[in-house]
């Protein structure tokens, strides 16, 4: 497993097929984002979470570059405390584990 920074133009597609259900939807964005998002509306989100809370979007992959999962990871400078968000896993990989090779 690798992690990278989110690629919109080219991970989004992948997140649009994860959460393919409002209730996914509302568990992992806490209707922060209309259902169903649009890229757009996730692209503003991620844009205006970045500008205030210092937040940076990473996408797990497999080895072969498979988008697995997404999450943002944010930092709080002032007490240097960084906290994980909208972390999501393709339903398919869930509950395997992984290993690093």
């Amino acid at each position: 497993m690798r992690i990278r920074p989110y690629l919109s133009n080219k991970d989004y597609k992948y997140l649009s097929e994860w959460i393919d259900d409002e209730k996914t939807h509302a568990f992992w964005c806490a209707n922060l984002l209309p259902y169903p998002m649009t890229q757009k509306s996730f692209h503003d989100l991620l844009e205006k979470n970045s500008i205030e809370w210092a937040d940076s979007a990473y996408v797990a992959t497999e080895n072969n570059g498979q988008a697995i999962g997404f999450f943002c990871y944010s930092v709080n400078l002032a007490d240097d405390i960084g906290f994980l968000k909208f972390i999501i896993v393709d339903s398919t990989k869930r509950g395997k584990g992984f290993r690093t090779t």
